[in-house]
This record gives structure tokens, C-alpha cells and sequence, in this order.
């Protein structure tokens, strides 16, 4: 039995009963696009549904399985039914390692991008930490210029002023010495 085979049967028998992949798909409680896929020799349903979709297509499960309806006359012996079962059995082992695959990649993926998203998350906020403390530090730099700007100012007023007390007191030893000196003068005559 292969795929092709199977899906050209169960679409045979569809189109037989009148209904479309969706109304098959209801009946069997799963979706149009399942019903699709064994149509077009994509996948086989799964064990358990076999024996629901046999009776919605009124064939035999072996009938189903052989992808070929069965002469009214003939009798399949037990050898090809075992087969037939074998090998349904086999499939569906298959199907339940792919989406085993599948759902192991899809739980990586998942994964992976967690950690990528963490990672983003914790550079941007090392980013904005960084930039925090950037700020503090220019804010002190800022602070400590002005301290010395400030300092470096009263440095040089307080020698201005130093430096006018000195001249103010020569001016005035020597305005006391003229004035001794003109006394003197005065005395003298």
C-alpha cells in the first residue's frame, strides 16, 4: 500500500458519498486540511481514525488499508491482513516519530529564542545602567571642575586681596614716611 494509493481511494469514495474534504473532516472530528494531505498521498491518518473513516466511507478497514474495494467473491487471506496491519502499524510508529521531531525542533526553537530575547533584554539594560552611571560620573566631573574653578577663584581673589594690602600697607608707610620726612623738614628749619 502506498500513499498515493490510499489518498486516490479515500478521495474515490468521498466523491462517491457526495461530500466535500470539510464535511469529512467533521465526521471524523478533525480538520479539512487532514483529509487533504491523505488525499493528495501527503500522510496517512492516523490508526485510530481508521476504523471511523471506514465507516464514514463505508468500506472495511482492510479495504481501506488495501486502497481497493474488495471482490464481493474474494477472500483475503490472514497472511495479507496481517501485512496490511503490520504495515499500518509501522506508518503510524512513523507519523509519531516525525511529529516527535517536529516537536522536539519546535521546543529548541522555542528555546533558542528565549534565550535570545533574554539575552537583548539584559544588554539593553546594561546599556541604560551604563548610561546611568555615565551620567552620575559626568555630574560629579562637572562638580569637582566647579569646586576648583571655585577654589582657583578664591585663590586668586585672596591674593588680589593679599597683594592690595600689601600695596595699601607701603602706600601707607610710605605716605607716614613723607609725612615724617616733611615734619623732619619742618623741625629741621
Amino acid at each position: 500500500m502506498d500513499k498515493e494509493q490510499f489518498g486516490r481511494f479515500v478521495y474515490q469514495l468521498r466523491k462517491e458519498k457526495n461530500m466535500t474534504q470539510k464535511e469529512l473532516g467533521e465526521k471524523l472530528h478533525l480538520t479539512d486540511k487532514a483529509v487533504s494531505k491523505w488525499e493528495r498521498g501527503l500522510s496517512y491518518p492516523d490508526i485510530c481514525v481508521l476504523d471511523d473513516l471506514s465507516q464514514a466511507l463505508d468500506v472495511s478497514v482492510v479495504e481501506l488499508l488495501n486502497g481497493e474495494r474488495a471482490k464481493s467473491d474474494a477472500v483475503m487471506d490472514t497472511g495479507k491482513v496481517q501485512e496490511l496491519i503490520d504495515y499500518s502499524l509501522q506508518i503510524s510508529d512513523e507519523e509519531i516519530k516525525r511529529k516527535r521531531e517536529r516537536s522536539r525542533l519546535i521546543i529548541i526553537i522555542c528555546v533558542v529564542l528565549i534565550m535570545l530575547i533574554f539575552s537583548i533584554c539584559l544588554n539593553i539594560f546594561n546599556y541604560v545602567r551604563l548610561q546611568e552611571k555615565d551620567k552620575e560620573i559626568r555630574k560629579k566631573l562637572v562638580m569637582m571642575m566647579e569646586y576648583t574653578i571655585t577654589e582657583e577663584t578664591v585663590g586668586e581673589n585672596l591674593e588680589q586681596k593679599q597683594e592690595d594690602e600689601e600695596s595699601q600697607i607701603e602706600e601707607n608707610e610710605k605716605a607716614k614716611r613723607e609725612k615724617d620726612d616733611v615734619e623732619t623738614e619742618g623741625d629741621n628749619r
